[in-house]
């Protein structure tokens, strides 16, 4: 018997992008004064800019991998291919609500693992396969650090500094960490309420979306404006499978005291209004999750824009290869002959393999009519596409 749940223990992550996943380039110079934290710091691990997951870098049984700080999961996610002997919670599968649709997971103790000042040992947790997730960000996904194993902590994003923080909570107000408002947990995640059209809605707070705004099916199609059409290429990695999902420019939009603008908003197949890595990424956020509050103020990214869809190539790192697994019909790549499958043995003369996911990703996005020389591999003949980059969305 499989009992269905609202349980929002996979918000997002999956809603990994395959490399050509929103990257943002800086449109702006200003930069908001950012006031560092007066608490203790628990520990600490770098930040990147929010074109890629936040990877929390630890180890198991000797080897490196990664755990993705994911606010949108109640539960903490592990690779069933590194963990494979879980001992299982009694108790049936619970029917889970992902942006893809719904999925069933089983529940199990949480191995000796430990990040910071996060230990698993004592937690819930469950499994899904992240090979996908490892080939995308060429490095080994051990799983995602969810909302359970967080709610000890405050979790400070500042993007400026490229610092995640890890601190105690107390009493004290923050007004140096900006706009204070309630985080109630629903699903037992966190939300934040605010403006949307008009009227007052809750928004998931969801460092595992990928994109700046996801909107389930009715909220998206009421924003698309006549004669606009959505980018309908958005391939996600979900609990449910692999979907496409529709993405469109949205307008601006404003939050507490700012105005943000250039954002990507995504369709959603199920599940609340989001806000995403790409919203959070313009703004010093902070998670204080014992006392369920969330502060933010915007930061120097504020004016970003975000960019995806440049040059149509969407890549995975499969054993000592680099493939475009998707090469989308229409886009740069494609024109200049690049299909489903070829090899990339060399971007502007730089072996391809030496490219980490976010070098690669940055080369790719890189600006409006900007040149891209790629030599690939198909079957046992190699060729060379030159293409200009150009934005679709």
């Amino acid at each position: 018997m499989v009992n269905v749940t609202l349980l929002r223990m996979l918000r997002s992550l999956l809603s990994v992008l395959i490399c050509e996943c929103i990257i943002c380039a800086i449109t702006a110079s200003f930069a908001l004064a950012m006031t560092p934290t007066t608490q203790p710091v628990i520990a600490e691990f770098p930040l990147g800019d929010g074109s890629e997951p936040i990877f929390l870098k630890t180890s198991w049984r000797g080897q490196t991998g990664y755990l993705i700080l994911d606010t949108g999961t109640t539960f903490s996610i592990l690779d069933s291919n590194v963990f494979p002997a879980l001992s299982k919670k009694p108790g049936d599968a619970e029917i889970v609500d992902t942006p893809g649709g719904q999925a069933s997971f089983e529940y199990f103790d949480g191995p000796d693992l430990t990040v910071g000042p996060i230990h698993l040992r004592n937690e819930t947790v469950t499994q899904m396969d992240f090979s996908f997730a490892s080939e995308s960000f060429h490095r080994l996904i051990y799983g995602c650090i969810g909302v359970n194993a967080l709610k000890p902590f405050v979790a400070q994003l500042d993007f400026d500094a490229g610092k995640l923080r890890f601190l105690r909570s107390d009493d004290a107000e923050h007004p140096e960490w900006g706009i204070c408002k309630q985080m109630p947990m629903y699903d037992r995640v966190p939300f934040m309420l605010t403006q949307w059209g008009g009227r007052d809605v809750n928004f998931v707070l969801d460092t595992g979306h990928q994109s700046s705004i996801g909107l389930p099916n009715e909220l998206f199609d009421a924003m698309v404006s006549p004669g606009k059409t959505p980018f309908e290429s958005n391939p996600a990695l979900t609990a449910a499978g692999m979907q496409w999902l529709r993405s469109i420019r949205g307008p601006d939009w404003q939050c507490g005291a700012w105005t943000y603008s250039g954002m990507i908003f995504i369709e959603l197949r199920s599940g609340f209004p989001t806000l995403g890595l790409g919203f959070l990424r313009r703004n010093f956020v902070t998670f204080d999750f014992p006392r369920g509050l969330f502060y933010f103020k915007a930061n120097k990214q504020i004016n970003q824009r975000d960019k995806a869809h440049m040059s149509g190539l969407r890549v995975l790192w499969i054993g000592s290869d680099v493939v475009a697994k998707f090469v989308d019909p229409g886009s740069p790549a494609y024109e200049a002959g690049m299909r489903d499958g070829d090899v990339l043995v060399a971007v502007h003369g730089k072996p391809a393999k030496d490219y980490s996911s976010e070098s690669l990703r940055a080369v790719m996005t890189s600006a409006e009519g900007e040149q891209v020389t790629v030599t690939y591999r198909r079957g046992g003949d190699e060729r060379t596409a030159t293409f200009k980059l150009h934005s679709r969305i």
